[in-house]
């Protein structure tokens, strides 16, 4: 797999979640997955992954990843990562790239991974989006922001935003405000 593919991957692995499966990221012959339950990002690899025999697929604890991205990072560069058997340690696994000789040893996590299919219906289908709406996602950071200070917590609160149709601003309610956010033209 790619290094950037895991690297994309790994910022939407959950840390510390209760649900433990999600405190990592799956990787598949063709595909690499991660979600903190609330965000997912699922990678299709430019590249085949040789998973050890007979593995599927394989968790790969967050902070493994997160120590093999840091190890490599300071190497530089666009490499790809092999995942092979920890001949010292039994049970383990290895993140290993070849031309650096970086490697993080790793147990992977023993759990089913959820089934994100569904998610992907009618995006990987082939059925057209109707109407595409482009939000300065930098906007709505600033929007949550000002929200937790109205509310007077810095915990983060659900927000929904609104669209009256495909044409205009939307809109966030929270208690007596409402938030506008004009939509990016092209």
């Amino acid at each position: 797999m790619n290094i950037r593919e895991l690297r994309l991957a790994a910022a939407f692995a959950a840390k510390g979640d209760v649900r433990y499966y999600l405190n990592g990221v799956k990787v598949t012959p063709s595909t690499v997955t991660a979600s903190t339950g609330h965000m997912l990002a699922h990678i299709k690899c430019e590249e085949v992954v040789d998973l050890p025999e007979p593995l599927e697929s394989i968790i790969i604890p967050i902070e493994s990843v997160n120590f093999f991205l840091n190890k490599v990072k300071k190497v530089g560069g666009v490499y790809s990562a092999l995942i092979m058997r920890d001949s010292n340690v039994p049970g383990n696994y290895i993140i290993f790239q070849e031309s650096s000789l970086m490697y993080e040893s790793f147990t992977p996590i023993e759990a089913k991974y959820p089934d994100f299919s569904k998610v992907f219906i009618g995006i990987d289908s082939g059925v057209h989006v109707i109407k595409k709406i482009d939000f300065n996602f930098s906007y709505l950071y600033q929007i949550q922001k000002a929200i937790n200070v109205f509310k007077g917590n810095k915990s983060t609160q659900l927000l929904g935003l609104e669209l009256l149709n495909t044409e205009t601003a939307g809109y966030i309610r929270c208690e007596n405000a409402t938030i506008i956010i004009m939509p990016m033209r092209a």
